[in-house]
């Protein structure tokens, strides 16, 4: 395996356990994560398949104790991210070596090693002993007397529970009880919560999900399972690299430079058929939102999952009636939502642009265009472009100016060779991304009869703490103004 891939998985490992970084990378695909399932409701096999795909993007070793339909399921799964190998199907996944585990079960366990989780509804549950308790508390029964099929909270429940068995494997944990409401976001011990309203059968979408990297392909991977018809536009100008393997759901062990975009795009169709009209373009923000009003409609909800602060700020200024943005960092995440007109904190008031690169110069770098030129990025490329360009983006850039091309051509292919980040990058693992994602989607699904304007999430599996709050924009902002101006841009050429 290449020494990139599971590196931002190995530096979260670092991150919660205090470990050296090299050697937590040669620890973790030793690890033996076994996944089991006894509640075969909807729900509990949503949230097991899901805690299998996280699982395998972790380690190489995932034990399986399941049906065989559901075996068969965890295979479909391994194959699509070329990880067949890492599976094993046991009998009895606690006589055989793990180090922790995942049960989806309406029973607690009293081995620390056992997280047990299972939703109903909006209503996520997790237990676990304490990994240092001499006498751990006896086995509980979970309640539920009806099934309220709901994958906002089976994701959620495959997040929480391979969240803490990720914990688990660094490090003493406490007992953990937890029962958490995904519609309204209040915590309960186990049996003390309710499951919330039941979905709506059929939910129209008109959305646009910007960024398809790791958050945006956890909100992915919620959109498909809920049911849902209407648009998705989805934009990313990357392509995946092998540090992608671990946090992103989709990418699979060994091929790289997919196209973000595509890869998002390409399960949605899988998963929902003809339900979601699913258009994707593989292009930066700042050149894709040329096309609004123009060939692609003004979206009602906008998805954001961005690492940078400049492209936050070009998404919100599309004013959108919704804006939900979506991130994570190490072992927490958070999700933002906006509406407009509101009153609510918006992105940019809530991110600061500091010292951070604009995007020309980015691009003045990957492509020899001059700034200067790069404020006109629909005009042909020309000979004085050429002339300027640095030597060794020459030859390039003059094989385009004599196909005709323009300057926001050689900037998309510029943007699609991006594949990496470097030594800074930054620590993510699949259950923070999936979590994120799936939060993004319950306030899309709650969008539409409720109140969401300056809602605030923030959770952490450090702790299992959430931060929810109602923020309110500065009177000054320029949130607060009418805002016209995005309705003129020029499109791109057709």
């Amino acid at each position: 395996m290449a020494i990139e891939e599971r590196s931002r998985v190995a530096r979260a490992a670092a991150e919660a356990s205090g470990l050296d970084e090299a050697r937590v990378g040669e620890m973790l695909p030793k690890k033996r994560i076994a996944v089991a399932l006894e509640d075969e409701s909807e729900n509990g096999i949503a949230t097991f398949l899901a805690s299998v795909r996280m699982s395998l993007l972790m380690v190489d070793t995932v034990l399986i104790e399941a049906t065989e339909e559901c075996w068969r399921g965890c295979l479909a799964v391994a194959d699509a991210l070329s990880v067949t190998s890492s599976l094993q199907r046991v009998t009895g996944f606690q006589d055989v070596p793990f180090d922790a585990a995942i049960h989806v079960s309406l029973h607690t366990s009293s081995d620390p090693r056992v997280v047990v989780v299972n939703s109903n509804g909006w209503l996520s549950q997790i237990a676990a002993e304490a990994t240092q308790e001499r006498s751990p508390a006896a086995p509980l029964e979970i309640e539920r007397e009806t099934d309220h099929p709901n994958p906002i909270g089976a994701a959620a429940a495959a997040a929480l529970g391979t969240g803490e068995a990720f914990m688990r494997l660094w490090g003493p944990r406490p007992r953990l009880s937890l029962g958490w409401n995904l519609f309204d976001y209040t915590q309960h011990e186990l049996n003390g919560g309710s499951v919330g309203p039941n979905l709506a059968p059929d939910i129209p979408i008109d959305a646009c999900l910007i960024g398809a990297g790791a958050v945006g392909a956890g909100f992915t991977y919620v959109l498909a399972s809920l049911p849902i018809h209407g648009a998705l536009v989805i934009v990313d100008s990357q392509q995946t690299g092998a540090e992608n393997f671990g946090p992103h759901l989709f990418v699979p062990n060994g091929r790289y430079g997919l196209p973000k975009a595509d890869l998002a795009a390409d399960y949605l169709r899988r998963v929902r058929g003809g339900d979601v009209k699913v258009s994707h373009f593989g292009e930066p923000f700042s050149l894709f939102r040329r096309r609004i009003d123009h060939e692609v409609r003004r979206p009602s909800v906008v998805v954001s999952g961005l690492d940078k602060k400049l492209p936050r700020h070009q998404v919100q200024r599309l004013w959108a009636p919704t804006h939900i943005d979506m991130a994570t960092g190490g072992l927490q995440c958070q999700v933002m939502v906006r509406t407009n007109p509101g009153i609510g904190r918006c992105m940019v008031e809530e991110f600061t642009i500091g010292s951070e690169r604009g995007e020309e110069e980015d691009w003045s770098d990957r492509t020899g265009l001059s700034i200067e030129s790069l404020a006109d990025p629909l005009a042909l490329i020309t000979e004085a472009d050429v002339a300027q360009a640095p030597p060794s983006k020459r030859e390039r850039l003059e094989a385009a100016r004599l196909q005709g091309g323009r300057r926001c051509n050689v900037i998309v292919l510029g943007e699609q060779g991006i594949m990496g980040s470097g030594p800074t990058f930054a620590a993510s693992v699949p259950f923070n991304a999936l979590l994120a994602g799936t939060l993004a989607a319950g306030e899309l699904v709650k969008n539409a009869n409720l109140d969401r304007d300056g809602v605030f999430i923030r959770y952490s599996f450090g702790n299992h703490a959430e931060f929810v709050d109602k923020t309110r924009s500065a009177h000054d902002c320029e949130c607060q103004r009418s805002h016209t101006d995005d309705h003129d841009v020029a499109g791109l050429p057709s």
